[in-house]
C-alpha cells in the first residue's frame, strides 16, 4: 500500500511539474520597457488597455544590465514573443534569438537592416508631411531655418530641400558635428534671414543643452521654434510635431497580436496619428492667432 502511495505521489509531481512547463512555456509576451518616462508611460497604457494577448511586463529602469538578465530569460524560451518601449529596450533587445519575433516600438526611426524577427512601430513624422503642414499652419512664412548633425541627419535634409522647393519654402540648413557648435549656427539663423526654426531629430539637436539653447534664441529673435516633442513645446518653443504616443501604444498591441496570430511575420509602420502641439503663451507672444482653426492642434503648457 505504501508502495502505491509513493508511486502516485510520484506521478502526480510529475505531471505538475509538467503542467506548470507548458503553463510556463504558454506565455505569449515579454513586455520590455527602457524606463518609467512621459512618452513611454503614455503608450505603455494604451498598450495595456488594447493587448489581447498575455504578457509579462519588465521595467529596465534605465539600465542596460537589468535589461540584460531579462534577455536571458527570453532566450531561454518562456516566450514566444518580445515587445519593447523605447531605444535602450531596443538596443538590448537586438540579442534576442532570431526565432524570437520581436516587436520594437517607441524607437525614433524605422529598423535597419534585414533581421528576420524584427517588427517596427517607428514615432518619427514624415518630413515631407510636417513641410507641408508648416506651410498650410503658416502660409506667409516661407524661410526655414534648421540646425542638423552632418553625419546622422543628412538624408532628413535632403528630403526637407525636396519638400521645400514643391512648395516655395525656401530651406536655410546648417550644418554641425556636435553639441559645441550648435551656438554658433544658431547666430546665423537671425529674424532677418528666417521666419521660422525647426528642429529635427538626432541626438545632438535633442540633448537637453541643445534645446535650451534652441528655445533662449528663438525667444531672443521672436522666431517660431517647431520642435520634435511635446517636451520641447512644455519648455518654451512654439510647437511640436509628435506621434500619438498613446496610439502608438495601440497600434503595437495591434501589430503584436497579428504577429502572435501568424497573419504578418514582419512588418514597419510609421506613426497613423500626427499631433501638432502648440503652446498658446508662446503663439500670443508671436501675435499667430490662425492655428486654432485647424483640428489636428493642440494646445499644451
Amino acid at each position: 500500500m505504501r508502495k502505491a502511495i509513493c508511486l502516485f505521489s510520484a506521478v502526480l509531481f510529475v505531471f505538475c511539474l509538467l503542467l506548470a512547463l507548458e503553463v510556463k512555456a504558454q506565455k505569449d509576451a515579454a513586455v520590455l520597457l527602457s524606463r518609467e518616462m512621459g512618452p513611454y508611460e503614455t503608450a505603455l497604457r494604451s498598450f495595456k488597455s488594447s493587448a489581447t494577448f498575455s504578457y509579462d511586463l519588465f521595467n529596465m529602469e534605465g539600465s542596460q544590465d537589468q535589461g540584460k538578465s531579462v534577455v536571458q530569460k527570453i532566450g531561454q524560451g518562456e516566450y514566444s514573443m518580445v515587445i519593447t518601449l523605447g531605444t535602450e529596450a531596443a538596443l538590448v533587445a537586438d540579442k534576442i534569438p532570431e526565432n524570437i519575433p520581436v516587436v520594437y516600438s517607441m524607437v525614433l526611426a524605422p529598423l535597419q537592416g534585414n533581421k528576420p524577427n524584427a517588427s517596427c512601430v517607428y514615432i518619427k513624422v514624415d518630413v515631407e508631411a510636417q513641410i507641408n503642414s508648416l506651410k498650410k499652419y503658416f502660409p506667409a512664412k516661407n524661410r526655414i531655418g534648421v540646425v542638423y548633425n552632418l553625419q546622422t541627419t543628412s538624408h532628413e535634409i535632403a528630403a526637407a530641400r525636396k519638400a521645400c522647393e514643391a512648395v516655395g519654402i525656401k530651406l536655410s540648413p546648417i550644418a554641425v558635428e556636435n553639441r559645441a557648435e550648435v551656438p554658433k549656427a544658431l547666430g546665423k539663423l537671425q529674424n532677418n534671414a528666417v521666419d521660422i526654426i525647426w528642429m529635427v531629430p538626432d541626438t545632438t539637436i535633442g540633448h537637453p543643452e541643445a534645446v535650451k539653447q534652441f528655445i533662449s534664441h528663438a525667444q531672443s529673435q521672436n522666431l517660431p521654434l517647431i520642435g520634435f516633442s511635446v517636451f520641447h513645446v512644455k519648455a518654451g518653443a512654439l510647437a511640436a510635431f509628435s506621434a500619438d504616443y498613446s496610439d502608438i501604444g495601440k497600434q503595437t498591441a495591434r501589430l503584436a497580436a497579428k504577429i502572435k496570430n501568424k497573419s504578418v511575420s514582419r512588418q514597419v509602420e510609421g506613426p497613423q496619428k500626427i499631433i501638432f502641439y502648440v503652446n498658446p503663451t508662446v503663439q500670443k507672444k508671436l501675435g499667430l492667432t490662425a492655428l486654432s482653426a485647424f483640428s489636428e492642434v493642440q494646445f499644451i503648457e
